[in-house]
């Protein structure tokens, strides 16, 4: 059964939009529902998104994330230099599990 969140799906879209940002919530309130589907419809909208679920990637350091997800060098800077980023368009770096 899908339970429909459209007022989360859009306050979370929102709240990306105006900046950086900590979500916080207690097990099973919909953190990450709200990173997953706002990282697929940034995707399926051509946007730059670097979608990291830490719990699901199995990694223990840095050097295991970059292998992880085949990027090399500091994540920022490789979400800046991709073609379809710039002032208007910003890259979205979403980080999952980092508890």
């Amino acid at each position: 059964m899908k339970i429909t969140r459209s007022n989360l799906s859009e306050a979370f879209v929102r709240f990306a939009h105006a900046g950086h940002g900590v979500v916080i919530g207690l097990p099973g309130s919909g953190k990450t529902y709200a990173l997953s589907v706002f990282a697929r419809e940034l995707l399926s909208q051509q946007k730059t998104c670097l979608y990291l679920p830490l719990d699901k990637l199995g990694v223990s350091d840095v050097a295991d994330l970059h292998e992880a997800i085949g990027v090399s060098g500091d994540l920022i800077q490789y979400l800046l230099n991709q073609p379809n980023t710039g002032a208007e368009n910003p890259g979205f770096l979403l980080v999952d599990a980092f508890d």
